[in-house]
Order: C-alpha cells, then sequence, then structure tokens
C-alpha cells in the first residue's frame, strides 16, 4: 500500500518537474508569433495596438550619459477625453479616471497612438529563449533552477511561473534612482528626505557567449 503511494507521489512529482519546461516545438515561437520575451508580437484586430517590431533602438550619435531624446516627438494627439466626451470613451476608461473625469472639470486625458518600445539587449533574448527549454521551479516553487539571466519561464504554464517572471525580469545594467519624499506632521512645517540609490545588475553581464556551455544556476529565497 505504502510502496505505491511512494510511487504514485514520485510519479507525480516527475511529472510536474517536466511540465515546467516547455519543449523545442513550443521555445520556437519565440522570435517568431512571439517576442523574444514571450509576448504577442501581433497587434490588435482595431489596428489601435501595433505589431511588435523590435522596439525602440538609441540614435546613431547617442552617447552614455547623453539625454534621452524623445523618440515619438512627431507623434499627432489623436483626441482629448474630458467631462463634455467622457461618454463617448467611457468603456476604454477604469473606473478611477472616470470618477476623476466626472469631478474635475479641468482634468482631461491627451490620447497619442499606441507604440510598443521594448526592447532588451541580443543576450538578454538568447538567454530568454535557453531558459525556457532549461528553467524549472524548485522547493514548492520558491525556487527556480536552469535560468541565466532573461525571462526565466517566457512561455509559463502556472501563475508560480508568472510571479518569478515578475521578480527576476531584466531590468537594465544599471539604474540609478533618487526618492524624494515630504512629511507633514500636525501642521508643523514639512520636512523632507532624498534618498539615492544606485543598482548594477550582475546577472545581465553573466551570460557566456556559447549557449553550448552554460552551467544553470540556482536562484532560491528562504
Amino acid at each position: 500500500m505504502y510502496g505505491k503511494i511512494g510511487v504514485l507521489v514520485l510519479a507525480a512529482c516527475a511529472a510536474l518537474q517536466v511540465q515546467a519546461r516547455v519543449d523545442d516545438a513550443q521555445a520556437v515561437r519565440l522570435g517568431q508569433d512571439l517576442t523574444p520575451l514571450g509576448a504577442e508580437r501581433a497587434g490588435n484586430a482595431a489596428g489601435t495596438i501595433p505589431a511588435w517590431s523590435g522596439g525602440v533602438a538609441p540614435p546613431a550619435d547617442y552617447q552614455p550619459g547623453m539625454h534621452h531624446p524623445d523618440p515619438f516627438a512627431a507623434d499627432p494627439l489623436l483626441y482629448r477625453v474630458d467631462q463634455g466626451n467622457l461618454g463617448e470613451y467611457a468603456s476604454l476608461l477604469p473606473e478611477g479616471l472616470k470618477a476623476l473625469l466626472e469631478r474635475y472639470p479641468e482634468f482631461h486625458l491627451r490620447v497619442f497612438p499606441s507604440r510598443r518600445s521594448a526592447a532588451a539587449p541580443q543576450r538578454i533574448y538568447d538567454a530568454t529563449r535557453f531558459n525556457a527549454v532549461s528553467a524549472e521551479l524548485i522547493a514548492n516553487g520558491n525556487g527556480i533552477q536552469g535560468a541565466a539571466a532573461g525571462i526565466p519561464f517566457p512561455l509559463p504554464q502556472d501563475g508560480m511561473e508568472v510571479i518569478w517572471n515578475h521578480i527576476l525580469h531584466y531590468k537594465g545594467d544599471q539604474s540609478h534612482i533618487v526618492n524624494s519624499q515630504a512629511v507633514v506632521i500636525g501642521g508643523k512645517r514639512p520636512t523632507s528626505s532624498a534618498i539615492a540609490t544606485s543598482i548594477t545588475s550582475t546577472t545581465a553581464r553573466a551570460w557566456p557567449r556559447r549557449i553550448s556551455t552554460i552551467p544553470c544556476c540556482t536562484t532560491s529565497t528562504a
């Protein structure tokens, strides 16, 4: 009796482990009908959301440290939404924005063409393609193994894999964040503070040149 139960448990665990990865027939969709990170490449039927075509690339004369130019400065204003025409666009708006438009006459929305500007380095696309057939959950979903940089589960099979995608997605090689805040207590003069944080990603640069020689890394949480 107990022996049979043990066999069933092992079989179930093995099945879950296999389901954590996808095969090459599924992974080949990355870069075809899906973007290299797993999103739908095509636009919507109405044409209001365009197909992804590679995202934004820096201008040829751009140097690190320069002010980021606006790649869509020439985009025309499609329409403006305010109290006067709210009913025309109500089906497209979340409840919070509708409430603001209804309450404040001066509040309005300026709508421009949708853009799919997201882009990542090629090494992140390559790493994500490798992860699709290699990454798997471990420790009851509290960690992953077999992934190196990029999105660990570009073709997620369950909610846990989606959560890990959010935690480990590519955030750039380096970022600098300044957080300013003011605290008012009892009507007194507010006290303000600024916190500056610099973050350097090490996993983003840890991708070997040859995919065939990649050692799987393990990421886990307590």
